[in-house]
């Protein structure tokens, strides 16, 4: 009886382990979506500083946030994306071009194409981690 009463008060303190666990991880998820969210695009390399707040979590969400902060650091702001989608449409561009276009608009360069090419090559295996194929499919065109 002794055995079993311990190993119930084991069972339940193991889920507050985990529960205070949960409860950490979600207030550092969401201190880095705040610190991503005041990234200003004029220094889209900040997002950086965003990283230590998930760098030690593995789930679905910490790695969407630390694909989008690699990215983010990287240059992708969202005047990119605008531009590489209406790049996509049309406009001005040949259709043989359009796909060139879109991903030159996409790449990148912050603060220069080598370095931006690092960050991509950084963000690349979270975002392929996030099982979002979105963020795989941007990240493999990055």
């Amino acid at each position: 009886m002794k055995s079993h009463v311990l190993l119930a008060a084991l069972a339940v303190m193991s889920l507050g382990l985990v529960s205070c666990e949960q409860a950490q991880e979600s207030d550092d998820l969401a201190k880095a979506q705040k610190c991503l969210d005041e990234v200003p695009a004029s220094n889209p390399a900040a997002a950086s500083n965003c990283l230590h707040h998930v760098e030690k979590y593995s789930s679905q969400q910490a790695n969407i946030l630390k694909c989008s902060i690699h990215m983010t650091s990287g240059g992708l702001i969202e005047n990119k994306i605008v531009k590489a989608y209406e790049a996509l449409k049309g406009g001005n561009i040949t259709p043989q071009n359009r796909t060139a276009a879109y991903m030159a608009m996409l790449s990148l360069d912050v603060p220069n194409a080598s370095d931006g090419y690092t960050k991509a090559q950084l963000a690349d295996p979270f975002c392929q981690a996030t099982g979002v194929p979105g963020l795989r499919f941007l990240s493999g065109v990055i």
